[in-house]
C-alpha cells in the first residue's frame, strides 16, 4: 500500500478579506474533495489575505494510481483558480506501507 501527501500553496492576490479568501480556498477544497474523494484541508497561513496552504493525503495499492491523482487533482485545481489566485509551490512526500 502507497500513501502521498503534497501541499499546494497558493497565492490570492485580489484578496482584500479573510472572507474572500476563505471563499476561495473553501470551493477548491469542496469540490475537489467531491470530485477525487481524497483527504484535504487547510493546513497554512489561516490569517493571510493572500496565501493559503492547502495539504492533500491519498492511499492506493498501486503505486501509478497514486501519481495519476495527483496530477488530476493539480489540475483541476489550476483550472478552478484560474482568474482568482494561482499555485506558487507544491512539495510532495511519498511513503510506502
Amino acid at each position: 500500500m502507497f500513501t502521498k501527501s503534497f501541499v499546494i500553496t497558493i497565492r490570492i492576490p485580489n484578496s482584500t478579506s479573510l472572507k474572500y479568501k476563505r471563499s476561495v480556498v473553501k470551493s477548491v477544497i469542496g469540490k475537489t474533495q467531491n470530485k477525487f474523494n481524497v483527504s484535504i484541508g487547510e493546513i497554512n497561513y489561516l490569517n493571510e489575505l493572500n496565501m493559503s496552504s492547502v495539504g492533500f493525503a491519498i492511499i492506493s495499492n498501486e503505486r501509478k494510481h497514486i501519481f495519476e491523482k495527483e496530477r488530476e487533482i493539480i489540475l483541476f485545481i489550476e483550472l478552478e483558480l484560474l482568474g482568482k489566485a494561482e499555485i506558487i509551490e507544491i512539495v510532495n512526500d511519498e511513503n510506502k506501507i
